[in-house]
C-alpha cells in the first residue's frame, strides 16, 4: 500500500490518494470490495486506467473493465476525502483556549483504520505499507517503518515519507504528528530507539522512556529472535484511548504515562514500555487471524513484560505482579467461564489469565525448551499470521510434546481449579507420614472439568528442614503420601509454594501455622498469603507477629498488609509503625501508610512532613487528610504545597477542593478557586485532569455556566474515558432540583447541533 495524505485539521478532514497492490487469490475477479467508511471519491483507476465504482457507507466496490486472473499483479487507486469520527482523531486544533495540545494520532485496532484509509481492513491480510505525509513545517511527523526523507515543498510545508521493509496488518499502519523533539539511542545489536518527547517537558524523557534499551536487550536474547523491524520509536499523545497501542515500529501512548521523576514513583511507563515493546515480536512479527486467538498477542505481550519487569525489579516484583493476574482471572470467573480462546474472553483472560498459563506452561515443559518452541514458532511464521494451534504445533514438532492436556484445559475451556487442601500428620506400619488431601470443588460440567496439573507441596519442620514432593494432582479427591522418615515435628505446610498453578485454595490453618509460615517461608508470595490469613485475629494476639515480621520484610506488598493491619491500633508500638513507615524508602509503603490512616492521629506532624513527598499520590492523599483533621492550619498547608501540580493536576486539584470546602480564604480568592477548577475539565486539558476536576466539583456539589459548557464539550468527546465520567459528573447535578433547570436552559441555548443536544438528552436521561 502506497498512501499520500495530507490533512486539513480545524475540519477534521482527510484528503488521500492511496494505491494498494495485490495479486487476485481466486481464478477470476471482476470487482472488488475495499472497506471505508464515509468516505468522497473523486476518482478510481485500476491498472491506472479509470474504473467504475460503488461506494456506500462502508465500503467501495470497484469494477474491472476485464476480469483479473490470479498470479498476476495489479493495482487499485482511490483519490478521496473523509472525516473520521474514529481511527484518526484531531486533538486541540478547536480548543477555544489555545492551550491544548496540537496533535493528529491514529488508532487502528481491530478496524479502525478503514476510518481513514480504504483498504482491506481485515488481521487475516498482511501489506508492506509506505506513507507520504503533507503537514506544516513546524510539526513533527511519525509512521511505520524506515525515514526515507523529509523535505519542504514550495508551499512551505514538508513532506514526510516512511517505509516499512516486511508486511503487517492494515490496523498497525500509523500516524503520529505534533510539537515533538526526539532522543535516539541505540540497543546493544544496533536497534535504533527514538523517544519522542515534549519540548516543552525535556525533564519527563528520562524517567518516561526509563529502562527502554535494556528491556530491548532483555527480549532479544530471552525470546531468542533479534527484534524483527528497522527501528523503534515510540511517541506520547493527547486524549489516547487506552494506555498504548503496538503499531509496527512505532508505539503511540497516552502522554498520562509521560511523566516527571515525581510522577514515575506513582505511574511509571515501564510495565506498558515493555508490554508494546514485546508485541512487536507478539502481534506485529506473527498476528492473530481472528479475534478467537487475540491471546498469542496480549498474553505474550503481557507476560514478556511481567518478566522483564522482574530483571529490572526482582522476583518479589514478579510474584506480586503474578498474584495481580491471578485475582484478575479468578473474579473474571464469577461472572462467566469462557475460555481464553474465545471472543467473548475479555480482558482479564487474554492479558492476564494467558500470562500466567504462559508460565505455567513454561513450568510443565521447562524453561530452555519452552524457549525453543518459541523461537521456532515465530521464526516459522514470521511476518505471517498465525492461530493457536501453530503455537501448540510448535511444542510437538520441535521438542515432540503432546500438551493435548494442557491446551484443552487452560486454552480451549474455561474456569480454573479450586482446592480445598488439609494435611494428617499419621503413621502406617511405623512409618510417619504426612497425608496431603486435595479436593478439586468447582462445579464440574461438560465444559469444565477437573484439572490435571503437577502440584509442589512442601512440609517444612520446626528444625527448619522440609520435605519436598511434586506429583500431577488429577480427579475430584486426590491424597498425596509425603514420608516423614526421621519422626520430625511439622511447622507448617505449603500447598503449591510461589503459586505456581492459577488457583483458588482453602486451606484451614492454625495460628501457629501461619505465625510459622510468615516467619520462616521463603517465597514472599507465601508470606504475604500467611499475612492475608491472620486478617482476622485480634490485634492483640497477633501484633508483636506483625511488628517483627515488618523488621524482616524488604518487599512493599507485604511491609503494606501488616500496616493496614495496625494503622488503626491504637497501640504504641503500632502507633511507631505507622511513623517509621511514613519515612519508608519505598514510595508503595508510604502510599500505604497516608491512606490506611482512618482517624485523626495523636500526633499530627510525622504526617505534615508528607506534603513534602517524593510522590504526588502521598501528597495529595496527606493533603486532604490533614486539612480535614486540621482545618484551623488549613491555610499553613496550602502555602506549603501551592506550587505542586501533580500528575493530571491531581495535587492541585486536592489543593483547590480543601480550600473551597473549608473556606480557606476570602470570598474573592474562593471565587478565583472555583474559576480555576472549573477551567480544569475545559477543552484546554487533557482527560484525565478532567476527569479529576469532574470529581471535586461533584464534591463540593458546584455547577455554574461555564462549568455546564464544558461538560457539555466533553461529553462529545470520542474519548469514551472522557464523556462516560462526563455525563456520569454531570447527570449527578441534573438529578437535582437546584440545578435541573440550569442545564436544561444551557443546553437549549447552546450553540450545539441538534444531533449533539440529542446525544447530550439522552445521556443525561
Amino acid at each position: 500500500m502506497y498512501l499520500d495524505v495530507s490533512f486539513e485539521p480545524k475540519k477534521g478532514l482527510v484528503k488521500g490518494n492511496v494505491t494498494h497492490t495485490f495479486t487476485p487469490l481466486l481464478k477470476t475477479v471482476d470487482s472488488i470490495v475495499l472497506d471505508g467508511i464515509n468516505m468522497r471519491f473523486s476518482e478510481v483507476k485500476i491498472d491506472g486506467k479509470t474504473a467504475r465504482f460503488v461506494s456506500n457507507p462502508q465500503s467501495i466496490t470497484i469494477f474491472s473493465t476485464s476480469p483479473l486472473a490470479w498470479n498476476t499483479k495489479h493495482t487499485v487507486q482511490m483519490v478521496y476525502e473523509c472525516n473520521p469520527k474514529r481511527g484518526i482523531f484531531f486533538i486541540g486544533w478547536n480548543d477555544s483556549t489555545n492551550r491544548s495540545r496540537k496533535q493528529i494520532w491514529t488508532q487502528g485496532e481491530e478496524y479502525d483504520n478503514r476510518n481513514w484509509i480504504p483498504g482491506f481492513d481485515d488481521p487475516s491480510d498482511k501489506l508492506i505499507t509506505e506513507v507520504k505525509v503533507t503537514f506544516p513545517a513546524e510539526y513533527k511527523v511519525l509512521s511505520n517503518g524506515t525515514k526515507i526523507s523529509e523535505k519542504k515543498d514550495k508551499s512551505g510545508n514538508k513532506i514526510w515519507h516512511y517505509k516499512m521493509s516486511h508486511p503487517h496488518v492494515f490496523y498497525l499502519t500509523m500516524l503520529g504528528i505534533g510539537n515533538y523533539d526526539i532522543k535516539s539511542t541505540k540497543s546493544k545489536s544496533g536497534i535504533p530507539l527514538h523517544a519522542w518527547y515534549y519540548p516543552d517537558q525535556p525533564e519527563n524523557q528520562e524517567p518516561t522512556y526509563r529502562y527502554t534499551e535494556r528491556i530491548m536487550d532483555f527480549f532479544e536474547q530471552e525470546i531468542g529472535v533479534p527484534y524483527p523491524w528497522e527501528s523503534y520509536s515510540q511517541i506520547p499523545v493527547q486524549e489516547f484511548l487506552y494506555g498504548a497501542m503496538e503499531n509496527t515500529t512505532a508505539t503511540v501512548y497516552g502522554d498520562f504515562y509521560y511523566n516527571d521523576k515525581r510522577g514515575f514513583l506513582d505511574r511509571p511507563y515501564v510495565s506498558v514500555n515493555a508490554h508494546e515493546m514485546a508485541h512487536q515480536w507478539f502481534g506485529d512479527l506473527v498476528s492473530a487471524r481472528d479475534v478467537s486467538h487475540q491471546w498469542l498477542q496480549e498474553s505474550f505481550a503481557t507476560h514478556y513484560s511481567k518478566i522483564a519487569e522482574r530483571s529490572i525489579y526482582g522476583e518479589d516484583y514478579f510474584q506480586w505482579n503474578r498474584r495481580g493476574e491471578l485475582n484478575a482471572a479468578i473474579n473474571a470467573s464469577r461472572n462467566d467461564k469462557f475460555p481464553i480462546m474465545h471472543t467473548s474472553a475479555g480482558g482479564a483472560r487474554i492479558y492476564q489469565k494467558g500470562s500466567y498459563v504462559l508460565d505455567m506452561l513454561k513450568t510443565v515443559v521447562g524453561h530452555d525448551e519452552y524457549n525453543k518452541a518459541v523461537k521456532y514458532y515465530l521464526e516459522k511464521h514470521a511476518y505471517k499470521n498465525v492461530i493457536t494451534e501453530d503455537f501448540y504445533a510448535a511444542f510437538y514438532e520441535v521438542l515432540g510434546m503432546n500438551l493435548d492436556w494442557f491446551f484443552d484445559e487452560w486454552i480451549y475451556h474455561g474456569g480454573e481449579p479450586t482446592y480445598n487442601v488439609r494435611y494428617e500428620d499419621a503413621s502406617n506400619k511405623a512409618k510417619r507420614i504426612t497425608n496431603i488431601y486435595i479436593d478439586q470443588t468447582q462445579e464440574a460440567n461438560d465444559l469444565i472439568g477437573y484439572f490435571r496439573m503437577p502440584i509442589t507441596v512442601e512440609v517444612w519442620y520446626k528444625d527448619g528442614t522440609k520435605s519436598t514432593q511434586r506429583e500431577t494432582v488429577w480427579g475430584k479427591n486426590y491424597r498425596m503420601q509425603i514420608q516423614n522418615p526421621n519422626n520430625k515435628e511439622i511447622d507448617f505446610v505449603l500447598f503449591d509454594p510461589n503459586a505456581e498453578v492459577l488457583k483458588t485454595v482453602t486451606f484451614d490453618k492454625s495460628f501457629e501455622e501461619l505465625s510459622a509460615q510468615l516467619q520462616k517461608a521463603p517465597n514472599m508470595i507465601d508470606r504475604y498469603d500467611a499475612l492475608v490469613a491472620l486478617r482476622n485475629i485480634p490485634s492483640d494476639k497477633k501484633r508483636s507477629l506483625l511488628l517483627e515480621g515488618y523488621k524482616k520484610e524488604t518487599f512493599h506488598a507485604t511491609k503494606a498488609e501488616i500496616i493496614s493491619q495496625l494503622a488503626n491500633d491504637e497501640n504504641e508500638s503500632s502507633q511507631k509503625l505507622i511513623v517509621e513507615a511514613l519515612n519508608d524508602k519505598t514510595v508503595q509503603v508510604r502510599q500505604a501508610a497516608v491512606e490506611n490512616i482512618k482517624q485523626k492521629p495523636a500526633h499530627i506532624a510525622p504526617l505534615e512532613k508528607m506534603l513534602q513527598d517524593s510522590s504526588y499520590r502521598v501528597v495529595e492523599t496527606a493533603l486532604t487528610k490533614i486539612i480535614s483533621w486540621n482545618p484551623q492550619n488549613g491555610k499553613q498547608y496550602l502555602e506549603q504545597t501551592k506550587t505542586v501540580m501533580g500528575m493530571s493536576k491531581n495535587v492541585r486539584i486536592a489543593w483547590l477542593k480543601s480550600a473551597i470546602a473549608y473556606k480557606l480564604g476570602d470570598e474573592n480568592a474562593l471565587n478565583n478557586y472555583r474559576k480555576e477548577l472549573v477551567d480544569y475539565i475545559s477543552s484546554g486539558f487533557e482527560f484525565r485532569t478532567r476527569n479529576n476536576a469532574f470529581q471535586a466539583l461533584q464534591s463540593l456539589n458546584y455547577l455554574d455556566d461555564t462549568a455546564i459548557k464544558n461538560f457539555f464539550d466533553a461529553m462529545l468527546s470520542s474519548n469514551g474515558r472522557l464523556a462516560t465520567p462526563a455525563a456520569d459528573a454531570l447527570k449527578y447535578f441534573y438529578k437535582q432540583d437546584a440545578y435541573k433547570n440550569q442545564v436544561e436552559n444551557a443546553l437549549q441555548n447552546s450553540n450545539l447541533e441538534s444531533a449533539q443536544k440529542e446525544t447530550i438528552n439522552k445521556l443525561l436521561k
